[in-house]
């Protein structure tokens, strides 16, 4: 029963090491699709492994004493801290993984944009703002001479 899964999910802290070196990286669960229902066998599964884009990244996340844990290319290669090693396809599409990765950066760039453009205005209004201030005291300045 999904109810009785004890899952194990990698530790944020480790996930965001493994980012270090690579920022393509995602955690396994947060890539692959299913219905909300299956969630516990899912992070079961998927909850401890790092999806890499190539054996470099894999191979220094998998065996990085500060992270230590299993990883996977998109071509299947799988390195795993235990001592497995299995292999995947080189006839892989690596062109998608990086199209999935630039959109992210893309959507991310674009809130970062977003919130530039708020600043701005923001800044615009409280110099607007300091300006009719120094309107204001101007004028009673000159009323007071």
């Amino acid at each position: 029963p999904l109810d009785k899964i004890e899952t194990r999910r990698l530790d944020e802290s480790k996930l965001k090491k493994a980012k270090e070196i690579d920022s393509r990286v995602e955690l396994a669960l947060n890539v692959v699709k299913f219905d909300h229902v299956l969630y516990k066998a899912m992070e079961y599964t998927f909850g401890n492994c790092i999806v890499c884009p190539d054996l470099s990244s894999a191979k220094k996340i998998a065996f990085d004493p500060r992270i230590q844990c299993k990883t996977v290319t998109i071509d299947g290669d799988i390195f795993d801290p235990a001592g497995t090693l299995t292999g995947g396809s080189l006839k892989g599409d690596v062109g998608k993984w990086n199209v999935i990765c630039e959109v992210r950066e893309l959507k991310e760039l674009k809130k970062m944009e977003k919130i530039g453009v708020l600043k701005v205005k923001r800044n615009e209004e409280r110099l607007i703002e300091s300006e009719k201030g120094k309107d204001e005291f101007d004028a009673m300045n000159g009323m007071m001479e």
